[in-house]
């Protein structure tokens, strides 16, 4: 979902400057392409000169304190001072071959990447303040705060307030958006790529053997293999809101967990309690 997300923003930050260069003019045009080179050859310039200095401290030392055998420092440092400057040199010629099209589009892409990025942090900022002040104020009344543990380390919580029916899922200081029970659509559990648990609505729950409950239904699991190794452990919540439609939390991710061990059992057992906690949410949702 994220490097969907990332690809779309990329997608659209490239159609946005290609529209923006069209609209200009050739003296405009011009104007961000030099101002463009003039950033990026001076950057480039100032990481060379500290480049440079560092391979002239490191020569003075050398000389300063003479040994039979050059200092294991200098082995390691010299050369990668050296790469250094010619990658600097190689860039800087680059960027100087590029024609006034490709450096203009190139500054145009840098300049809405950084209007992109106030937006989301201000929508950010604005959201944190949002739900702290409904915490601090009592308009969000924490009922229920759920741990999500990750190789025994907390990795975010899930905020439960059972009397305004408003919940959030917190990870460090940042929030998600305040939701209401009525937001929550779904949410299912992959295990390996394939979908295990699903949790709806109004429906009984599909997978419940996975957490080795019994009298529910299994749907199309039972004909799986059994694997004894867990490489990848997500729950996907599914939401109704066009901005955040989805919260994933990943358990494992490309590590390979013995099923039978005691780190693999403590995350399916915190998995079970979040999963038990949406199931109490989309009840109360369906109560209502």
């Amino acid at each position: 979902m994220e490097n969907n997300a990332w690809d779309w923003k990329e997608q659209k930050i490239e159609k946005l400057a290609k529209e923006k260069l069209a609209s200009l003019s050739q003296e405009e045009m011009k104007s961000i392409a030099d101002q463009y080179k003039k950033t990026c050859t001076t950057i480039l310039v100032v990481i060379l000169a500290l480049a440079f200095i560092g391979i002239t401290i490191m020569a003075l030392v050398t000389l300063l304190e003479p040994s039979e055998e050059p200092t294991p420092a200098a082995l390691i440092v010299c050369p990668v001072y050296g790469i250094l400057v010619i990658f600097l040199v190689v860039g800087i010629l680059s960027i100087r071959k590029k024609s006034i099209e490709e450096l203009a589009l190139l500054g145009l892409k840098k300049e809405i990447k950084e209007s992109f990025a106030e937006i989301i942090q201000k929508e950010k900022e604005s959201e944190q303040s949002e739900n702290w002040e409904r915490i601090t104020k009592g308009k969000f009344v924490v009922s229920k705060s759920i741990n999500i543990v990750i190789n025994g380390k907390i990795f975010s919580k899930l905020l439960i307030d059972n009397e305004h029916k408003l919940f959030i899922h917190q990870r460090d200081i940042d929030f998600t958006k305040m939701y209401r029970f009525s937001d929550l659509i779904n949410y299912e559990v992959y295990e390996n790529g394939q979908s295990m648990v699903k949790g709806r609505a109004g429906s009984a729950l599909i997978g419940g053997a996975f957490f080795g409950l019994t009298g529910l239904i299994v749907g199309s699991s039972r004909s799986r293999a059994i694997e004894e190794k867990c490489n990848q452990l997500k729950l996907l919540i599914r939401l109704n809101d066009l901005d955040h439609p989805q919260i994933v939390i990943t358990y494992v991710d490309n590590i390979a967990y013995d099923k039978t061990g005691h780190v693999y059992r403590a995350m399916k057992e915190n998995l079970q309690q979040v999963c038990a906690t949406l199931e109490y949410i989309m009840n109360a949702k369906t109560l209502e």
